[in-house]
Formats: C-alpha cells, structure tokens, sequence
C-alpha cells in the first residue's frame, strides 16, 4: 500500500479523505486481481465478499465500499451466470434508501459494466420494469396525503445511478451501443419524475454522467 500512500497523516487532513481511501482500496484490489489471474480463486473472494455483507446493518454506509470491492472484483470474472447472479445478491443486500449506500451500489454497477455491459443493462430493466407501476401510484399520491412515494423515489434515484455509472464505465468500443441502450429510450424521462430532494440530487448527477447537459 506504500505505493498509494506517501503520508497517512497528510492523507487524514484531506476533506475527502475518506473518498480517497476508498479509491485506493478499490485500485489496490483492481491491480492485485490482475497479478494473481487465477479465476477459481476470484471466485471465491467473491463468495467471500458475499458473507461479508451480513457483518453490515442495514444502515451502514461503509457498505458502500464493500459494493464497490464486489463490482472490481465482477469485472475479472469472465463466467457471466455468476456475474449475474452476484449482482442480484448485491441489490437485494443494498439498502438504497441510504445515500451513500446507494451512490455506492451505482459505482459497483458500472465497474460491472466495463466489462459486462449487457448483463448489467439486462438487470437495471428488469428493476425498472418491476417499478413500472410507479406512475400510477404518483397519479394516485396527488389525491392522497397519506401515500408514500419515498420508497419509490429511492429506487428511481438509485436505478438513474446505476444508469449514469455504467455510461461512465462503459467501454468506447460500445459507446454507440451505450447511448442506444442509455438514451435513445424512454428510461430517462421514467426517472425525472422523482419528488424527493436527494432523489432529484441523484437524477441531476446522473444526467451529468451521460453528458446530456
């Protein structure tokens, strides 16, 4: 870690030293899994990583880190079943209602999609299909004080993430490919409805990653 760090205390006065740290770590691991190159042993840090979330509460924001660890470490794996697989496990364990948790569940998605952007593309549909009904229920809350579009809005402004993040990471040579899937849809126009303040936060940084200023 000499490598990364000249000062540790020099590092401690950094605002974002936090940030920083993280950043480290996750090029640390990058680097160290492209020495060893030995797939069953990826795997299982994977699977290792995977335990690691029942050390976490639900509220915890140092998850956020732990999501990226797992989305590096995906972008090794060549077998896409278990890539898949994985990243089911790491959205059904992200608790997007905090956000950092949230910001990081979206990195760790787009590390995921350097290498497998379909496979992620396939999954962020699948949880915006599932949230389809959305629409209806905004129609219903403006007849309604008592509904509650909180839930809602956290997982559009965690999907508009997502998005953001695997344009950003996603290889050029797809780039055509990139904004078809991206932005030549309706997906965006499914997202900007979202009421809650850091919600619309997470759309604005979105749109900001896809460049549509």
């Amino acid at each position: 870690m000499k490598a990364y760090v000249s000062d540790t205390e020099d590092l401690k006065l950094d605002p974002s030293y936090q940030e920083t740290w993280d950043d480290m770590i996750i090029n640390f691991l990058s680097e160290s899994l492209d020495v060893i190159q030995d797939d069953n042993w990826v795997i299982s840090l994977g699977n290792a990583f995977t335990r690691q979330y029942a050390l976490y509460t639900p509220n915890d924001e140092h998850s956020a880190l732990l999501h990226r660890c797992l989305g590096m470490l995906l972008q090794k794996v060549n077998e896409r079943s278990y890539v898949r697989g994985k990243m089911d496990w790491m959205y059904m364990q992200a608790n997007i209602t905090v956000p950092t948790n949230r910001l990081g569940l979206a990195k760790a998605m787009g590390l995921v999609a350097a290498a497998h952007l379909d496979t992620v593309l396939e999954k962020l549909k699948e949880i915006l299909d599932n949230v389809g009904q959305s629409i209806f229920h905004r129609f219903l809350a403006f007849f309604s004080d008592s509904y509650r579009t909180e839930d809602s809005d956290d997982i559009h402004a965690a999907l508009a993430l997502m998005y953001g993040y695997a344009a950003r990471y996603a290889p050029t040579t797809v780039i055509e490919a990139r904004i078809d899937a991206l932005v030549g849809t309706n997906m965006l126009s499914r997202l900007l409805h979202v009421r809650h303040p850091t919600a619309k936060q997470a759309v604005i940084t979105a749109i900001d990653l896809l460049g549509l200023y």
